[in-house]
């Protein structure tokens, strides 16, 4: 039996040491506990070293349009991009994903919040705005035609573009959590 538990530990560990989060019908959860952030171990950093190597990695990721945020405290950063992966639509088309990812930095520990994204597409008749929500509890506007990723409660309605985002965003967050742990 400790045979069977070992292993199953030593196959699970690597697991819950990944940046992932899981896409719900409530937004993005941990996927280890559910809450609403990713922590990550920084050992013997300050706070300023910490904020200087987070806003480092978002200046190497950014583009034209994306937007760094940054507070007074060094005690948060907030950045926003859109993504260069297309998530499919239908028949040749594909939604645009934007997302946003936000660090808080605290008594030498980072929070690695849970990203906010939006997905959004023209159509090619009369430049239709197409957006898609995660659901309707978090639709950020009303704007064009609005379709949702999940039907009802974690029950979703387009599995395929769940995974193709979880995948873009754990992507994105586990780049940033090997920075801080020098991975």
């Amino acid at each position: 039996m400790k045979k069977i538990l070992f292993l199953f530990l030593f196959a699970v560990t690597p697991l819950l040491a990944k940046a992932q989060f899981e896409l719900t019908y409530h937004g993005f959860k941990n996927s280890v506990d559910a809450s609403n952030f990713f922590e990550v171990s920084t050992p013997n950093a300050s706070q300023e070293e910490i904020y200087n190597q987070v806003l480092t990695y978002f200046i190497s990721r950014k583009k034209i349009g994306d937007e760094i945020q940054e507070y007074k405290n060094k005690d948060w950063i907030t950045y926003s991009t859109e993504s260069p992966q297309q998530i499919k639509r239908g028949l040749g088309d594909s939604y645009t994903l934007v997302y946003e990812i936000t660090v808080q930095i605290e008594d030498g520990k980072v929070k690695i919040i849970s990203p906010i994204i939006e997905c959004y597409a023209y159509g090619a008749a009369n430049n239709i705005l197409y957006r898609l929500f995660v659901s309707p509890e978090v639709a950020r506007g009303s704007e064009g035609s609005s379709s949702y990723l999940f039907k009802k409660d974690d029950e979703p309605s387009k599995k395929n573009r769940v995974a193709d985002i979880e995948q873009i965003i754990n992507t994105e967050v586990q780049k940033l959590a090997d920075t801080l742990t020098n991975k």
